[in-house]
């Protein structure tokens, strides 16, 4: 995965989780607003590629922890979409600013992600902990969270979803 190097702890932590080392977590350059420089993914795309590496996914910052700002989400799009790459968004504090007509701005292109984490306790006061991973595509969501277990799930559910049954 293309990553920024401003990228929070976790996504890295996540990369290595999934198997696939510290050599998963492929970083982009940032400028000198701390944004990743989208003009340096293609060179950190040959890197990976030079080096054996599959490039898989861009995950870009909508409000990095440590700095506050936002990724030129457009400009990674474009490139996600040029070559079939996973387009994540990591909004875990910033992704707030799509309800403001203030802010909304900093967020343009991120209707274009295929996945977004979104934090509503970080920026919007919750009292408990209120996360959530969003996906463009609704049946992306369900393969990646998809699970075989004919003892939790009823097979008859409408559309042929599975739905909770009781364990006899």
């Amino acid at each position: 995965m293309l990553v920024s190097e401003e990228a929070h702890y976790s996504i890295d932590r996540a990369i290595r989780i999934m198997g696939w080392g510290r050599q998963g977590a492929v970083p982009v350059p940032a400028d000198e607003q701390f944004r990743m420089r989208a003009t340096a993914l293609e060179d950190s795309y040959g890197a990976a590629t030079r080096a054996g590496l599959k490039v898989i996914a861009v995950v870009a910052n909508a409000c990095s922890t440590a700095t506050g700002t936002y990724d030129p989400l457009e400009e990674i799009a474009d490139f996600c979409a040029a070559r079939n790459l996973w387009f994540h968004v990591d909004g875990a504090h910033g992704a707030v600013a799509v309800l403001s007509n203030r802010y909304r701005s900093l967020m343009k292109g991120v209707e274009r992600a295929d996945s977004l984490v979104w934090d509503a306790h970080k920026m919007m006061l919750m009292p408990l902990l209120v996360s959530a991973v969003l996906f463009r595509d609704r049946a992306a969501g369900d393969r990646a969270f998809e699970q075989r277990a004919s003892y939790l799930f009823d097979e008859a559910g409408p559309r042929g979803t599975r739905t909770w049954a009781p364990v006899r």
